[in-house]
Formats: C-alpha cells, sequence, structure tokens
C-alpha cells in the first residue's frame, strides 16, 4: 500500500481570520421590525424595532438605533434611543449617545458619553 501523507490545513493569518464582530445590520443598511437571537450581534446601520437577546448586542459606532431591547448584555458605541432591560450589564462607551430608560444590575459609563434618560441598577 502507498503511503498517504496526511492532509495539511493551513492556520489562518490574522488578516484572514473572520471579524468577530461581524454585523448582523451592516453601515449603509436599514432594518424596520423585530430581532432575535443567541451569541453576539452588532449593528453597524440604522434598526428601529424591538431586540429580544440571549447574548450580547453591540451598536456600532456609527450605528443609529431605535428600540425596545431586552438582552443580557448591551455595548453602545453609537445612538440609541429606547428602552433597554439588560440581565447582566451595559456598557456605555465614550461616544454613545443615549436617550431612554436603562435598567441593569451593573452600569458601566465611559467618560465622554451622553445619557438623557433613567437609570436603574441593582
Amino acid at each position: 500500500m502507498a503511503e498517504v501523507d496526511p492532509v495539511r490545513v493551513p492556520t489562518p493569518t490574522p488578516e484572514a481570520a473572520p471579524d468577530r464582530r461581524s454585523p448582523v445590520i451592516g453601515e449603509g443598511c436599514r432594518f424596520v421590525g423585530v430581532l432575535t437571537f443567541r451569541g453576539e450581534a452588532w449593528i453597524e446601520g440604522d434598526f428601529q424595532g424591538e431586540i429580544e437577546a440571549r447574548g450580547t448586542l453591540g451598536v456600532g459606532p456609527r450605528a443609529r438605533v431605535g428600540a425596545r431591547l431586552r438582552v443580557d448584555e448591551l455595548i453602545v458605541a453609537g445612538e440609541f434611543e429606547g428602552d433597554v432591560v439588560a440581565r447582566h450589564r451595559i456598557e456605555l462607551r465614550a461616544t454613545a449617545r443615549v436617550r431612554g430608560n436603562l435598567e441593569a444590575p451593573r452600569i458601566c459609563f465611559e467618560e465622554g458619553c451622553i445619557v438623557r434618560g433613567h437609570c436603574r441598577t441593582g
């Protein structure tokens, strides 16, 4: 019998590895409706509606979101208007602009973020 060489799979380089922040709604896209997911999702475009998730929702720096959210974790770097109930935490980055009500056991505010609304923790 002939000897067979093992199959070698190339190791992906950082440039070839998939973007860990692959958007669900990309920049330049607009979505109106209801979004549900498990895991992690990022919005880089415009979203209007309602989101229910078991996981982390990220709002990118150029995103505009108007929604009612119920998620495990929310990270906001862009514009958000609406009400949020996060089961674990909310993180508002320095570029975040938020108008609405936030509720979570923990809320992290980076210096520079703007919040107009009510926050409830605990």
